[in-house]
């Protein structure tokens, strides 16, 4: 691949006012290749350590990195290097005091690729799909390894890595070409976020069509606008001061385009809404000031993106009858599914913090350390738009500097945002590092990167969608199982009904069935629904399906679901015609396994060679015959033909004899290693089962 860019570097005013002569090429990456590249950057390639890094292009920026300490007090660039180098932390002592100095060889520069595209500007965007992102500086230390206690650092051959990022205004035309990033804004109640919603938004509705698709049913017409909800807030009024005086409305199953309000904020004790008290008035005039900041925000966009109407289920589902909340509540995910724009607040705990709740005013995002520079383009004509360039703080669990995971702090808040982040069509994420774009076609976050979209229902795992839900605050026990009303029912329509128990579909019943408590226990005697053991939601706390493989990843991996015969609902009951099941206290493979125990602090475990009883501990001598039900195997190859067998299975105990009926009160995995000719000798649970028809309540 060819490379089209290079830059010329000029000096941050904050920094300095003269340019230094090394500097004058130093951000010049437009060769095809290096004539002597560092032995490590085949390595880095071949295993991928550093995603976007290729050894094919580069340059080398200084022969001896020790005249490093004199150009970045200069040159505003060298400057920024050295900061991100520094922030790295590489020390030399475990007190921190020192920093481990450069050594005596080159300083390599790599351009770091997105595996995104940038968000197009028009129709016909470059034919480069693989935009910049940024520079890998590769900085040299010294050859005395780190010392005991040092923090880890990725080093290769001495070097170590530090990340340059690229930014350029909205406007520019590299910023939807072939330069991903976008300038960082503070906080995101601003007008550049608007700018950037509205653009998506526009875009969205003139050019996505997967985006006109629903679940279950037939597409929207792009033409027609939707049906509105029962309840809508029209903010189209204004007081006579320009104060907003939304009101609630009776819609009649009239047509137009909303917007509905997505929310976290699990902890609010008395949120302002609408009762069979004060409907009347409400549908007269909302009172402004009532209404708490996160209202007011969600009110005030959807004015600014010219709408109308907006839903918020506080306001527009009737709170204290029952009645009719349990009505509103079954239509949610339809009403969802419907709006025109959901904007989702994925950082508050309570209403009152409002939509921007954001880090950015005091964060990355107001970055004091951004340097400019022209960009040029791959003749070195410079075309009047700059560069803006700042390093990687990096590293950060959340994606914080770059891009942030929504799901992480929306999937902390009500069990209700499962069926709204799958349901919704569009969503505007205003997170704690950034807005976020999601719609059904591609997914942008506030770095730019555009990628296609994994919020999308087709060919999704149920017990994907479950281990998400499950990761909610739950407040009411009931809403475990409530909340997921709504997108089953559309689910089970597109799926020819398939059928349904206690929070699992027949269709992925074997899956479904292999799950564990992550940490605590279980607490099924707290749950107010009557749940079989079989099912997940039987437990009221956080708990994991069987898990793929981790890092480092294996060569190979090959899942096998084990062939139990005809497995089926037979009312609250699971019936395996022929479940592979062997006697716990008779089998060899049980001597080597570990039973988790409750712990203190609550660790978590893996699954390898252990079993975790639901209820934490081990089942006493009177507690009736154990048994393990094998349901699936996986085969992982790695490296020196080194091969891994895993077996998951759950953990039943003998209810009835003559009927065959048992319950679930645990899991765990079973592993054996394989190396060349040598087998562990360690005998594999799948060699001990015996075929039985059995029935799980």
């Amino acid at each position: 691949m060819r490379v089209f860019w290079s830059f010329i570097v000029s000096l941050s005013p904050l920094l300095a006012n003269t340019r230094h002569p090394i500097c004058l090429q130093s951000i010049n990456i437009r060769h095809p290749e290096l004539a002597s590249p560092p032995s490590f950057w085949r390595e880095l390639e071949l295993e991928n350590a550093v995603p976007g890094m290729s050894s094919k292009y580069g340059m080398r920026h200084l022969d001896n990195a020790r005249d490093f300490y004199k150009t970045c007090k200069t040159c505003a660039m060298c400057r920024l290097m050295f900061v991100a180098f520094t922030e790295r932390r590489v020390w030399a002592h475990p007190s921190g005091e020192t920093i481990r100095p450069l050594a005596e060889k080159p300083i390599f520069l790599s351009p770091l690729y997105t595996p995104g595209t940038a968000t197009p500007k028009s129709h016909n965007p470059a034919e480069d799909k693989t935009p910049l992102m940024g520079v890998l500086v590769w900085m040299p230390i010294d050859g005395h390894p780190p010392a005991e206690g040092d923090q880890p650092v990725i080093e290769r051959d001495g070097y170590v890595p530090c990340i340059l990022l690229f930014y350029t205004d909205d406007e520019s035309p590299h910023t939807f070409q072939r330069i991903v990033g976008r300038v960082p804004v503070g906080g995101t109640g601003n007008a550049q976020t608007l700018s950037r919603l509205c653009y998506y938004f526009t875009t969205c509705r003139e050019n996505h069509p997967a985006c006109l698709q629903t679940v279950a049913g037939s597409p929207f017409s792009k033409q027609e606008e939707p049906i509105l909800p029962t309840y809508v807030i029209d903010v189209g009024r204004l007081g006579p001061n320009g104060e907003p005086e939304p009101r609630l409305t009776c819609t009649d199953e009239s047509r137009g385009n909303y917007v509905a309000l997505s929310y976290r904020s699990p902890f609010n004790k008395q949120p302002f809404c609408t009762t069979r008290e004060n409907i009347v008035d409400h549908l007269k005039c909302i009172p402004w000031a009532d209404c708490p900041k996160l209202f007011q925000n969600a009110m005030q966009m959807t004015r600014d993106l010219g709408m109308r109407y907006i839903w918020i289920d506080p306001l527009c589902i009737v709170q204290d009858d029952r009645d009719e909340w349990l009505s509103g509540s079954k239509k949610a995910a339809r009403v969802f599914e419907s709006a025109t724009l959901v904007i989702a607040d994925s950082g508050a705990w309570s209403f009152d913090e409002g939509l921007f709740n954001s880090l950015g005013s005091h964060s990355s995002f107001a970055s004091s350390t951004l340097v400019r520079i022209p960009y040029h383009d791959e003749s070195g004509v410079a075309d009047g738009t700059v560069l803006y360039v700042d390093y990687d703080y990096g590293y950060n669990p959340y994606g914080y500097r770059n891009d942030p995971n929504e799901t992480h702090s929306s999937f902390q808040g009500r069990p209700w945002i499962t069926q709204e982040f799958w349901m919704s069509r569009r969503i505007a994420f205003f997170t704690f590092f950034g807005f976020v774009w999601s719609c059904r076609s591609i997914r942008v976050g506030p770095n730019g990167v555009q990628d296609i979209s994994t919020r999308t229902l087709h060919n999704r795992k149920w017990s994907e969608i479950i281990q998400q839900h499950v990761a909610t605050m739950l407040r009411q026990p009931e809403d475990r199982l409530l909340s997921l009303e709504g997108i089953r029912t559309e689910i089970q329509k597109r799926d020819a009904g398939t059928l349904y128990r206690h929070g699992v579909f027949e269709k992925e019943l074997q899956l479904q069935l292999m799950w564990r408590v992550d940490y605590g226990q279980a607490e099924r005697r707290k749950n107010p629904l009557v749940v079989p053991s079989w099912s997940w939601a039987s437990s009221l706390v956080k708990i994991r399906f069987f898990e793929p493989h981790g890092t480092p990843e294996p060569l190979s991996s090959v899942i096998q679901l084990e062939d139990c015969g005809k497995m089926s609902f037979d009312g609250d009951a699971v019936v395996i015609s022929a479940g592979k099941i062997s006697k716990l206290k008779k089998s060899h493979w049980w001597q080597k396994m570990t039973v988790v125990p409750k712990l203190l602090n609550e660790q978590r475990y893996n699954w390898g060679n252990t079993i975790r009883y639901d209820d934490a501990e081990t089942p006493g001598v009177f507690s009736g015959t154990l048994f393990a039900l094998l349901l699936c195997t996986k085969q992982l190859t790695w490296p020196e033909d080194r091969v891994e067998t895993q077996e998951y299975f759950i953990v039943l105990r003998r209810i009835c004899k003559w009927n065959h009926t048992y319950e679930r009160i645990g899991a765990g995995m079973s592993c054996n290693r394989h190396q060349q000719e040598f087998v562990d000798n360690l005998p594999m649970l799948s060699l001990d089962c015996k075929m039985k028809n059995i029935r799980i309540i």
